[in-house]
């Protein structure tokens, strides 16, 4: 039941960003972004956590550092990982 819900979770996402990534006008006003990781979601987060992409972005999104979850009311939500490794 966990994977099908990572499964269905990560097949909507790939819906979303494929369909907020259809247009693509002035790039000027988005950040670059690295060729192998893609632009850093950190650049797209509202301050509760909810994953707002331009209309005008194209290309991949970097979600390292970051857990994303999907809520039924807000969409796709990141919230960064806490690195408590290095506190051991």
């Amino acid at each position: 039941m966990k994977n099908f819900k990572a499964i269905n979770l990560f097949f909507l996402m790939s819906i979303w960003l494929g369909l907020c990534s259809f247009t693509a006008a002035n790039a000027n006003t988005i950040p670059s972004s690295n060729a192998s990781n893609g632009t850093s979601v950190e650049h797209f987060l509202a301050s509760d956590g909810r994953i707002s992409v331009p209309a005008n972005f194209s290309g991949n999104l970097d979600l390292t550092g970051f857990s994303v979850s999907l809520d039924e009311c807000a969409g796709p939500v990141a919230v960064p990982l806490l690195d408590t490794w290095n506190a051991l």
